[in-house]
């Protein structure tokens, strides 16, 4: 009975040593497994902020017009003068769809993705670069084109504006660079000319913008006078030129008429002297010592009729007639009238960003 008893002791002693070296082993595989879990779990989720991302935000920023949330993701650069894109993309008549990051090639700090979108009815590919300098993986160029816009009249460029009286509302305006681009082959002179005609809104301008990709309407401004543009698809490849030809709107007449009729209402009011610049004639001289006094009768105001160019106009074909008061030769009082039957004014048209200017030779 003794020995029974000592044999079964040693049994169960061993049983107790051998269960805790099973646990830690089932405990270690299990923490292995967690492990191998996690690090397939990591590799398979992600990174956020990697090139692949960016990349894909970026276009995703620009398939929703969202031109601040691009520029977010864009490496900051010095300005160069030009107009940012940002304002613009969110006045497009259309932005890309169906964007894709394709091949991506990363060597250290700096990557380029091939992206692909369509826009136009038609699908682009174009390589994004991105960097990572900055410790954020950015892009390192927007997919800007550079467009120069010019106009044979106007004060600037309409992007996205609408028609008519509503123009100013929803889109950009971009007035024109401060001197127009002279003709290398004409000469100083006539550079300088080109400029001094910019400056006063009576010749051709042009401005450059920075266009982000969609499609764009241009115009001339002001839009509310002026009509007549072009519509651009900017992919963001090479820049671009677009020329504007811009006719006047029914309104641009109907503001120069009324602004014609106001300045003549000052010629032909009461004056003691001959009004500069208002077309009148009255050779006083001939029958009087001194003038004293100056009364006009319109009998017909000119016609005003626009240049087709937009830049000149012309109102002629008045009568006016003229009372002159002083005395004559002897120191007597005395007055004399005279007609003019072909009475009128020429000038040019000077346009500003919210209208027009008639300006009188």
């Amino acid at each position: 009975m003794a020995r029974r008893g000592r044999s079964e002791t040693t049994t169960r002693d061993a049983a107790a040593v051998r269960r805790p070296r099973v646990a830690v082993r089932v405990v270690a595989i299990a923490a292995l497994l967690l492990v191998v879990a996690g690090v397939i779990a990591f590799a398979l989720i992600p990174r956020p902020g990697g090139p692949a991302a960016v990349a894909a935000d970026y276009l995703a920023a620009l398939a929703r017009g969202d031109g601040a949330a691009a520029s977010a993701l864009t490496a900051p650069a010095t300005s160069d003068g030009r107009t940012l894109g940002a304002d613009a993309l969110a006045v497009a008549t259309e932005w890309i769809s169906s964007a894709n990051v394709g091949q991506l090639t990363e060597q250290g700090a700096d990557a380029t993705a091939e992206v692909t979108f369509t826009l136009g009815g038609t699908q682009h590919a174009v390589t994004l670069a991105l960097t990572n300098r900055s410790g954020a993986w950015l892009v390192a160029h927007p997919l800007t084109t550079a467009v120069r816009v010019r106009s044979t009249i106007g004060a600037g460029v309409t992007i996205g504006a609408s028609r008519g009286e509503d123009a100013a509302e929803g889109g950009l305006v971009v007035p024109f660079d401060d001197a127009a681009d002279g003709d290398p082959d004409t000469g100083d002179a006539d550079a300088d000319a080109a400029a001094a005609a910019t400056s006063s809104g009576t010749g051709p301008g042009a401005v450059t913008v920075e266009l982000l990709p969609a499609v764009y309407a241009l115009g001339a401004a002001p839009a509310a006078l002026l009509e007549g543009g072009e519509t651009l698809i900017v992919s963001g490849g090479d820049d671009a030129a677009v020329a504007l030809e811009p006719s006047l709107r029914p309104e641009a007449r109907a503001d120069a008429a009324e602004q014609l009729r106001a300045y003549l209402a000052g010629c032909t009011a009461q004056a003691n002297a001959v009004p500069a610049s208002c077309g009148i004639r009255v050779p006083w001289a001939a029958d009087l010592a001194a003038l004293t006094a100056l009364a006009f009768r319109v009998d017909a105001e000119p016609v005003l009729e626009l240049a087709a160019d937009g830049r000149r106009f012309a109102a002629t074909g008045g009568r006016l007639t003229a009372t002159a008061t002083g005395v004559d030769d002897a120191g007597a009082e005395a007055s004399a009238s005279y007609l003019d039957s072909d009475w009128g004014v020429r000038g040019s048209l000077r346009f500003t960003l919210d209208g027009l200017i008639l300006e009188v030779w």
